[in-house]
């Protein structure tokens, strides 16, 4: 009799349907639009280069596998909104990440985008907590071949963090941490913190950087 078949090996179970998913362009591309909060299916055709049955069709797919949460309003006007589910967030953030670090280790010298960090950030934040009065802005920042180093501002605030994009953060950084693509994908994928440069207030630093494994594994 053959053995029965592993939930990780089996290729129709939830987990391989989830890593095929996210393995898709046009699923990347629907995370990427959705990490920064919910939104209708006719804001993400506006935004997205998408078919719209092959965009309603994957919209179907992530909300089947739990990654994505289907929120109807009844009353006038009808409104339909798609968002990301907390363990959609987590899965994937650590996807971008480990497909980033084999991509590197497949081919150094391909071309890679160099906003991941920003992408992993924008989905982690809404659902990383950090220690009651934890409170401050702390910069972080990547460095970049032959691109500018690229500046993000986490601010910690009410036990939440959030990522300052649209606006400068409320107040002055007081805690920065630096480190290149392969050091950030080591410290938030396997906690390592070599190659970081922490300046400033290190607990805020610490603090903030804790939450974002935490949340992440």
């Amino acid at each position: 009799m053959p053995e029965p078949t592993s939930p990780l090996q089996d290729p129709h179970g939830p987990r391989a349907r989830i890593s095929a998913l996210l393995a898709e362009e046009r699923v990347k591309s629907i995370v990427r639009a959705l990490s920064g909060g919910p939104l209708q299916p006719s804001e993400l055709e506006q935004r997205l280069s998408i078919p719209r049955s092959t965009l309603h069709a994957r919209l179907r797919a992530l909300a089947e596998v739990g990654l994505l949460r289907h929120d109807e309003r009844t009353s006038f006007p009808h409104i339909v909104e798609y968002g990301l589910t907390d363990p959609g967030r987590i899965v994937s953030a650590r996807r971008i990440l480990t497909d980033r670090r084999q991509g590197r280790e497949l081919a150094p010298d391909g071309p890679q985008r160099g906003e991941e960090l920003a992408d992993v950030l924008r989905l982690l934040a809404p659902v990383s907590r950090v220690p009651a009065g934890v409170a401050g802005t702390c910069m972080l920042r990547k460095r970049q071949h032959f691109k500018r180093t690229l500046e993000l501002w986490i601010v910690a605030r009410a036990e939440r963090l959030e990522l300052c994009e649209q606006a400068p953060p409320p107040s002055e950084p007081a805690a920065g941490i630096t480190a290149g693509s392969s050091e950030w994908e080591n410290a938030l994928l396997i906690g390592g913190d070599h190659g970081l440069r922490v300046s400033g207030d290190g607990a805020l630093a610490e603090a903030v950087l804790g939450a974002l494994r935490a949340a992440l594994h």
